[in-house]
């Protein structure tokens, strides 16, 4: 599974870097790319809240798959910065919970929406403090992201696809209650993996018998 979920990840994002070099033909910048993916996603959510939710969703995809461009034009173009890392993950989590809230409303089941919301701001700083433990983050994807892949848009499979999946199936609240058990539990892997873990000769001891 592991193997499908990382050539279908690698074509998602090759297909996407085609658009790239079209991308630096214009003065389009890398925060504008980030800003248009709110604005799209914003609209996808209220859409989705509002009656709209096949229009509603294909924004919401069509802006998880625009993250692509803005980080390749900032390394392309030499602008990277760190506002522009912070910028981008914001943009995630602004998508990503009004998203939520647009299911919550539609489906009048709040609860898991404000979990789920409250888990994809809340796990965003806690992912960028193990940012010097890559040995860490992969071993959360591996063992979170075919089960739980609804975090960030990197080392999992594509989580926008997902809701997708769920809408034909008539499951978006499903997909909330997923997304804030996910959120939960990728959250508290890296606490336990940087925090706790690391005091073991093995960094990986701790969990190395599940």
């Amino acid at each position: 599974m592991k193997a499908h979920v990382e050539k279908a990840l690698n074509l998602d994002r090759k297909f996407a870097l085609l658009f790239v070099p079209m991308l630096l033909r214009t003065r389009i910048t890398a925060n504008q790319i980030t800003a248009a993916t709110i604005f799209l996603g914003l609209a996808g959510a209220i859409l989705f809240a509002f009656g709209w939710p096949l229009s509603g969703i294909f924004l919401f995809i069509l802006s998880r798959w625009m993250d692509h461009w803005d980080g390749e034009v900032a390394r392309r173009t030499g602008t990277a910065s760190f506002f522009g890392m912070c910028f981008d993950n914001a943009a995630s989590a602004i998508i990503y919970s009004a998203m939520f809230v647009a299911v919550g409303l539609s489906a009048g089941e709040m609860a898991w929406t404000a979990a789920a919301v409250a888990g994809t701001i809340l796990m965003r700083p806690v992912y960028f403090t193990t940012a010097d433990d890559s040995q860490i983050k992969k071993a959360a994807w591996t063992r979170f992201g075919p089960i739980t892949p609804v975090f960030l848009d990197e080392g999992g499979p594509p989580p926008y696809y997902l809701v997708a999946v769920f809408f034909v199936f008539d499951s978006m609240p499903e997909w909330v209650m997923i997304c804030a058990i996910g959120y939960a539990a990728f959250t508290a892997w890296l606490v336990l993996e940087k925090y706790v873990a690391r005091s073991f000769e093995n960094p990986f001891q701790l969990f190395s018998s599940s």
